[in-house]
């Protein structure tokens, strides 16, 4: 699953950065073709046909064109072929951010995953501490380096190495410290008093989107890949959404918006599987720093 899903629910999201974050109907018999090539620059659909629908609400052509001046564009700099496919991508991208959304919410709410306050509380107080482990680590490596580099006796090869390191350490560290040296004093002050309810909605999402995740693997099992944001059931994703295209819940009536939708949650290509005995034992944010990403193999 692409990007543009939760954080993909990512939040993931994800609803999310991670996060995405019914009666079934059926879309109303119409024309099901897609807007023919065009060699001059085409518009927009100017008749409202309906392509698809989720949980009885239509999904017109119009609600999942690129903008008029992203088309032109586009068609300007792009070949005819090139540019059918660039615009087959952006109508299924547009498609699947109003199919899924609506189906992961509906799926929350019906399975009482709304994140609880202690689950917030844990979520933020987990990686307000990673953080500063994070920075004391980061300062400590930079003293080590510091130190290596008075060493006389060391090579250029390696001493090159370790001032290459330095610099990205900090730049790291720096940048954090300037953002808030840069503020002024009502800023400062106006940033304190809304970070709390930034960081509860962040945590809301993470933490939803992690107990979708959960729930779902739970339910269908299947590969499970590793990603920033923490662990994604793929394959449950995919025999998910079959299941609810199965009851009518979504429908999509283009052919070809529908085999490229789910050209983009194709389970079993790309990524690494995450080959943990069961990838959502603990919340990510719960484990102990790893040194290394879970464990996982190519595919």
């Amino acid at each position: 699953m692409d990007g543009t899903r939760i954080s993909r629910l990512t939040a993931l999201a994800l609803g999310a950065a991670l996060l995405a974050s019914g009666s079934p109907l059926r879309a109303d018999e119409q024309s099901t073709a897609s807007p023919a090539p065009t060699s001059s620059p085409p518009s927009a659909p100017s008749q409202r046909l309906q392509l698809a629908d989720v949980l009885g609400q239509p999904i017109f052509a119009d609600e999942i064109e690129p903008d008029t001046d992203r088309r032109t564009q586009q068609h300007a700099q792009l070949a005819p072929d090139e540019f059918e496919a660039w615009l087959l991508q952006v109508r299924s991208e547009r498609l699947a951010a109003r199919i899924w959304p609506a189906l992961v919410d509906r799926y929350c709410r019906q399975h009482n995953l709304e994140p609880t306050d202690a689950e917030l509380d844990a979520f933020n107080g987990a990686i307000n501490a990673k953080q500063q482990a994070d920075r004391q680590r980061r300062e400590k490596r930079l003293a080590e380096i510091a130190k290596a580099l008075d060493d006389p006796t060391l090579d250029d090869a390696h001493r090159d190495a370790l001032k290459d390191e330095q610099r990205r350490l900090d730049h790291t560290l720096h940048d954090e410290r300037k953002f808030y040296e840069v503020l002024n004093v009502d800023e400062q002050k106006r940033l304190a008093a809304i970070r709390p309810q930034q960081e509860r909605r962040i945590a809301r999402e993470a933490v939803l989107a992690w107990k979708f995740n959960k729930s779902l693997y739970d339910a269908y099992g299947g590969r499970v890949v590793f990603r920033q944001a923490g662990s994604e059931p793929v394959e449950a994703y995919h025999k998910w959404l079959e299941d609810h295209e199965a009851q009518h819940n979504f429908t999509i009536n283009d052919p070809s918006l529908r085999a490229k939708f789910w050209e983009s949650y194709d389970a079993t290509t790309g990524r690494s599987t995450v080959t943990t005995p069961d990838p959502f034992a603990t919340p990510w944010w719960l484990l102990p720093p790893p040194d290394q990403e879970p464990s996982s193999t190519p595919q």
